[in-house]
């Protein structure tokens, strides 16, 4: 953790923080170049994760501080520079000043907003919004497989490639679910192969234009369900590189799906719970890389153990 007063790039002063998460915090620091402009500095700490997570997770960053270079929508704030030092790595963007939710509701009257308050606010947050929940995944997962590509993970556009074979290729243009990777895995990587798909056809920028606004025909000339019979085409070039029967892989995803759920039905966290839980991870990982007799073990072991 930085400490008041700590200089980074012999430019950003940190102040205080302002914020956290799993990987690290988030800090308010004065832009010593520009008198009287405040910023806020996001910090990833490798140090913080497992040895074999960290290389992903600073290629996973860096993708993060790409992608929102250039975004630009009123309910994002502006990415103004990237850079490591320290062994972390540092996300500068705009600090806008305001308080949360919770505590403009504290001040209300009685705790409650007042109707017109209530709506304006529900405004703003659905103004900030992505436009589309499929965008916003999509382009997580987008980020993240290309982030580790080349470190064993199944590509997304041979996993897809596989799913279109077997007839089971999620349409992006419809209304799929995204309650988790355990649970809608092809959805997400449909999504992410399907984003992946228009940044490499069509550039980030008119991505960064698409995202707030999901106007498909406006920025490409075309309409999602166009554009989607367009990857779906794309795919076919991949389909030789299906190196599997491509029901392995359908039938996998829905066995790990399955295994979660029931899994989790009852989960209270009980020692043989924890104990399965990790051997389910290792079904999950043995999944997302292609390795479908590690996939059966890992069930096989699952299945075994009393809490299951």
């Amino acid at each position: 953790m930085l400490e008041t007063g700590v200089v980074l790039q012999n430019r950003y002063r940190i102040q205080r923080r302002i914020g956290g998460g799993g990987m690290g915090v988030v800090y308010l620091a004065d832009d010593t170049r520009l008198a009287g402009r405040q910023c806020a500095v996001k910090e990833m700490s490798p140090a913080q994760l497992a040895p074999g997570d960290r290389n992903w997770a600073i290629q996973a960053f860096r993708q993060e501080a790409q992608m929102l270079a250039n975004l630009h929508h009123p309910g994002l704030t502006n990415v103004t520079d990237f850079f490591p030092e320290g062994g972390n790595w540092y996300l500068v963007m705009e600090y806008i000043q305001g308080e949360t939710l919770e505590s403009r509701l504290e001040r209300a009257p009685n705790g409650r907003f007042t109707l017109d308050e209530a709506l304006r606010i529900t405004r703003q947050i659905c103004e900030g919004l992505p436009v589309s929940a499929m965008l916003s995944e999509g382009a997580a997962v987008s980020t993240g497989m290309s982030a580790v590509a080349g470190e064993g993970h199944l590509p997304l556009r041979v996993f897809c490639a596989a799913y279109d074979l077997a007839g089971k290729l999620p349409r992006v243009s419809g209304n799929l679910s995204y309650q988790g990777h355990i649970r809608d895995l092809e959805n997400y990587y449909a999504a992410g192969c399907f984003v992946q798909y228009l940044l490499d056809a069509y550039g980030p920028e008119k991505f960064a234009q698409l995202y707030p606004t999901g106007d498909y025909r406006g920025v490409y000339g075309k309409s999602l369900t166009a554009l989607e019979s367009d990857w779906v085409a794309s795919l076919a070039e991949y389909h030789a590189e299906v190196a599997f029967e491509p029901e392995t892989l359908v039938e996998a995803v829905d066995a790990v799906a399955a295994a979660y759920e029931q899994l989790f039905s009852s989960f209270r966290g009980t020692p043989e719970e924890m104990r399965a839980y990790r051997v389910l991870d290792g079904a999950r990982i043995a999944l997302i890389e292609g390795d479908f007799p590690g996939v059966d073990a890992a069930l096989t072991e699952f299945r075994s153990e009393p809490s299951s």
